[in-house]
């Protein structure tokens, strides 16, 4: 029999060749094709709507990050004491608003403290420079100022171009420089420090969240991790090891230098040294500030202005070489050896931090790597052989 005659269409040949059995074969591939490539589109639309989903929720929070990180940050110090009251109140909300109220007071109180000081300190200032000029000790301390010899040479270097410098008209110009500077900046401070009120309003509701609902959000954590079980719980406790060692890290670090500055001010002299420790351990959480804002305008005030050239090159080289350095040594030295993490990196991973993120970053740093380190160990790690029937 010829199959090759003109007109006859092969598959429908193939077709009548089939039975009847055969054909529903057929047709029900054909239609589990179809419905193969249908959920192959609809996943990728799930996924493309997904995406679309997680962006949009990062640029919602993305303005509340920094805020929200402060509150984690927070829950894990205040953690304890949380599960403590939970414990003997037996009603996470009230033993959660309660907690919370510790945290506002340990954030603001110390911030209210040192401002109430500082504005007492700039009011006392005030009225000794008042004093100064009404009794003509102010003309008399700049006249003994201009004939040091260190001054005359420093002076030319100060104001280039000018063959003669006086000493009063250039500290005039350069306060109202300062005063002008200031003026042009007011609106920018207000704004920075209204963000600043309202971040810290957004994170002190975040912490009462998290000591509520910690748990169920960290359960949640470990099922979107894409991680075993077992590796989920590991990363999550190498992270809170972590931000406990950066933050008792930071706290050990502060204390030290508060001490040593204080121990500087005692051994030169300087009046309160015991308060100026103080400041300079609350200034010391702040590496982008740090101490140096205390002790060395007190050595130029003792240069300067009583004339104690020893006492004031002791206290400079006291600050620079002793408190200064403290924290580069401690602060990596301590995290590194409880969560057995390399100094070198950590000390590196805080300056790219604080580049990175500001003031944040002295914690976040360490905890991205931390994370970074946990998942490449993971990584690394052999995985155990599969079982047989279990693939």
């Amino acid at each position: 029999m010829a199959f090759g005659g003109k007109g006859w269409d092969h598959q429908q040949g193939e077709r009548g060749l089939l039975g009847p059995g055969e054909r529903e074969l057929e047709e029900a591939h054909k239609r589990g094709k179809d419905r193969g490539a249908r959920l192959k589109a609809s996943r990728v639309l799930f996924y493309l709507l997904l995406f679309l989903a997680l962006y949009l929720l990062f640029r919602i929070t993305v303005p509340f990050i920094s805020a929200l990180f402060w509150a984690a940050i927070l829950a894990v110090a205040f953690h304890p004491i949380n599960t403590l009251l939970r414990r003997l109140l037996r009603y996470k909300t009230l033993s959660a608003l309660l907690c919370t109220f510790l945290v506002i007071a340990a954030v603001v109180l110390p911030i209210w403290l040192m401002g109430k000081a500082l504005v007492g300190e700039l009011s006392d200032a005030y009225k000794a420079l008042e004093e100064m000029l009404s009794h003509g000790k102010l003309e008399e301390w700049l006249d003994k100022l201009e004939e040091m010899p260190l001054v005359k040479r420093v002076l030319p270097i100060l104001n280039p171009g000018s063959t003669s410098v006086d000493l009063k008209e250039f500290l005039l110009g350069q306060v109202q420089k300062g005063a002008e500077l200031l003026s042009g900046q007011v609106l920018g401070i207000f704004r920075k420090l209204s963000s600043m009120v309202f971040q810290l309003l957004i994170a002190f509701v975040a912490v009462f969240y998290l000591f509520r609902d910690g748990d169920l959000i960290l359960e949640r954590l470990k099922g979107l991790l894409p991680l075993e079980r077992g590796e989920a719980e590991e990363l999550l406790e190498r992270v809170h090891k972590m931000i406990l060692s950066t933050l008792y890290g930071g706290l050990l670090v502060a204390l030290v230098q508060g001490g040593l500055g204080g121990l500087g001010f005692f051994l030169v002299g300087l009046p309160s040294p015991i308060f100026w420790g103080m400041v300079m351990a609350l200034l010391s959480l702040l590496p982008i500030v740090g101490a140096y804002l205390v002790w060395v305008p007190a050595a130029f005030w003792l240069f300067f202005g009583k004339g104690q050239t020893w006492h004031a090159l002791f206290l400079f080289g006291w600050g620079l070489g002793v408190v200064s350095t403290i924290d580069n040594l401690l602060r990596p030295l301590f995290i590194g050896t409880r969560t057995k993490v390399h100094p070198l990196l950590l000390f590196f991973a805080i300056l790219g931090g604080i580049k990175a993120f500001g003031i944040i970053g002295v914690v976040a740093a360490p905890v991205i790597v931390a994370f970074a380190l946990a998942m490449l160990d993971f990584y690394t790690r052999p995985k155990p052989p599969s079982q047989p029937g279990t693939e």
